[in-house]
C-alpha cells in the first residue's frame, strides 16, 4: 500500500498467486484497476488431482480434498508416519482454505488473464471467468539454430514427479530399447521419483538440475525432447523452449500441450502411456528430419504467437483500463 501511495501507478498486474490479496486491497483503497495473470492451479486446489476431464475439470470440495486428495498424497509420497501423516491432514486443510481465499480475491479483479486456452477452459469450468488468453513468451531467434549433430539424445526437462510423467516416459523407453537401438535418454531435473528410477533403470542418464544455458546447449543436441505430462499442464514452456531451439517434440496429450505442438508438424502428441508414448517417440526418431523441416516452415508463425503477439495484447489491456 505504501508503495502504491509512493509511486502512484495506474493499475497493478499481479503475476504471483499469493500477492492476489494485498494488491486487490490496496488498488480497491486507491481506486486503480487491477490485471491478474493465472498459472497454474494452485488457486483452485492445492493439490489438482482432482482437475481431471473425467471429473469435468472441477475443483473438489473440502469433504473431497479429505477424502480423495489426502489419500491420494500419501500414496504417491508412501508416507506411513503418523505424524506426517496428521501435519500433512493440516497441511490438506490450510491449503483448501486458502484457495478459496485466493479464488475470492480473483474474483475482484478488473481483468484476469490466462496463459492458455486449456488454463481458460478450467478456471471457467470452475465458474471464475477469465477475461483472454495471452500465451506466455519465449525468446525467439531470427531463425532457427541448426542442430549439433556431434551427439544425438533424448531429453526430458523437468520435475520428476508423477504429475510431470516421467516415469512413463523411462517405461516407453524402456520398452523400445528392447527391440532397437536408442539414443541415450537423458533426465534433467529433481524430485521424489529420482531416487527409485536411478536405481530401477541404470541405462538412464540422470543429471539433476541445470542452469538454464546448460539446458539450452541439451535442447540444440537433442534429437527429441519429450514432454509426457499425465496432469492437465497449464502450458508447457519445455516444449515451447525446444521448438525455439529447433528440436522436435513428442508430448503428451495433456493440458496446453496441444496448443504448442503440431502433431506430425512440429513433433508427435500422444496419449500418456508406455505404449502410445512408445509408438510416438519410435515415430519421430523415424521422422526426424522432416519434423526439423516442419518447425522451420513453422518458426515464423510460432515467433508471432509465443513472442510477438502476447506483447501487443498486454499493452492493449493496459491502454484499455
Amino acid at each position: 500500500y505504501k508503495f502504491i501511495i509512493r509511486t502512484k501507478p495506474t493499475h497493478l498486474h499481479v503475476q504471483g498467486k499469493y500477492f492476489l490479496p494485498a494488491a486487490i486491497i490496496a488498488a480497491k483503497i486507491v481506486g486503480i484497476p487491477v490485471v491478474v495473470t493465472v498459472r497454474d492451479y494452485i488457486i483452485l486446489c492445492p493439490h489438482a488431482y482432482c482437475i481431471t476431464k473425467e471429473r469435468n475439470y472441477r475443483s473438489c470440495t473440502l469433504q473431497e480434498a479429505i477424502t480423495l486428495d489426502f489419500p491420494q498424497t500419501l500414496k504417491i509420497r508412501s508416507i506411513r508416519n503418523r505424524w506426517h501423516k496428521f501435519f500433512l491432514l493440516l497441511a490438506t486443510l490450510w491449503g483448501w482454505l486458502v484457495s478459496k481465499l485466493l479464488t475470492f480475491f480473483l474474483k475482484q479483479a478488473s481483468v484476469t488473464v490466462a496463459i492458455s486456452k486449456k488454463l481458460a477452459q478450467i478456471y471457467s469450468a470452475n465458474n471464475i471467468p477469465i477475461h483472454q488468453v495471452i500465451y506466455n513468451t519465449a525468446h525467439f531467434y531470427k531463425h532457427p539454430p541448426e542442430s549439433n549433430r556431434k551427439k544425438n539424445i533424448i531429453l526430458f526437462i523437468g520435475r520428476l514427479t508423477w504429475g510431470k510423467g516421467v516415469d512413463v516416459l523411462i517405461s516407453s523407453y524402456a520398452r523400445l530399447g528392447k527391440n532397437q537401438t536408442l539414443p541415450p535418454l537423458v533426465v534433467v531435473g529433481e524430485g521424489p521419483l529420482k531416487a527409485t528410477l536411478k536405481d530401477k533403470y541404470p541405462e538412464v542418464k540422470f543429471l539433476g538440475r541445470k542452469k538454464h544455458n546448460v539446458i539450452v546447449s541439451l535442447l540444440r543436441v537433442a534429437s527429441l525432447v519429450v514432454v509426457p505430462s499425465v496432469w492437465e499442464e497449464p502450458f508447457g514452456r519445455v516444449a515451447l523452449e525446444a521448438l525455439v531451439n529447433g528440436t522436435p517434440v513428442v508430448s503428451s496429450n495433456r493440458g496446453a500441450l496441444p496448443e504448442i505442438v503440431s502433431h506430425k508438424v512440429t513433433g508427435m502428441i500422444s496419449t500418456p502411456t508406455p505404449k502410445y508414448l512408445a509408438e510416438s517417440i519410435k515415430e519421430a526418431l523415424k521422422t526426424e528430419l522432416k519434423l526439423r523441416q516442419g518447425i522451420r516452415v513453422q518458426y515464423s508463425k510460432l515467433r508471432q504467437k509465443f513472442e510477438q503477439i502476447p506483447v501487443r495484447q498486454y499493452e492493449n489491456i493496459y491502454q484499455n483500463i
